[in-house]
């Protein structure tokens, strides 16, 4: 409008960068890429929430708590109880490092089933303020379990993406896309 002044909008960020991985080898190339930006360690006597089909619970498990960035913006809250067993394989690694990639390095640890689930829902107070966005601004809630080959879960992530930032393609075509 004429006669209001000037007005510089700010440059634009960019929208749905974070490609949500839908296999095993995408989620390590993905988890491989991030850096541990906040951290918190913890010892956790008590088994995290476990859902029947998700596997059977350690008796003890570490904690650990951390928010991911990009650039100086939060795009994650990260909540990980990880087998005290395991995490005493290799503590500082775990403590200072992004666990899943690790966890597919290790030698003693056989890996059985991996499972992941989304959900979506709004920012809590406490995710708003660590992710920087409105409380009830949309996240991406991801469940991620993984059991060794006695499924027993070894390591369990509930994660809270940003909403905005969140995307997901899977190819649904018949025969996976060829054309034979």
């Amino acid at each position: 409008k004429q006669g209001v002044g000037t007005i510089v909008l700010a440059t634009s960020r960019e929208l749905r960068w974070l490609q949500l991985p839908s296999d095993w080898n995408d989620l390590i190339t993905f988890l491989d890429a991030l850096k541990v930006q906040r951290l918190v360690v913890d010892s956790s006597h008590k088994a995290p929430e476990l859902y029947a089909s998700e596997g059977k619970a350690l008796p003890a498990y570490k904690y650990l708590r951390r928010v991911h960035s990009r650039g100086d913006e939060p795009f994650c809250i990260i909540d990980i109880h990880l087998s005290a067993e395991i995490y005493l394989l290799r503590p500082r690694d775990f403590r200072e490092k992004v666990i899943v990639p690790i966890l597919s390095r290790l030698e003693d640890v056989e890996i059985g089933c991996v499972r992941q689930t989304l959900r979506f829902d709004v920012a809590d107070a406490e995710s708003a303020k660590l992710l920087d966005v409105p409380i009830a601004a949309p996240v991406v809630l991801v469940r991620r379990t993984i059991c060794d080959l006695d499924n027993n879960v070894i390591y369990l992530a509930d994660v809270i993406y940003r909403g905005d930032v969140v995307r997901m393609e899977m190819d649904l075509s018949p025969n996976g896309g060829r054309s034979d």
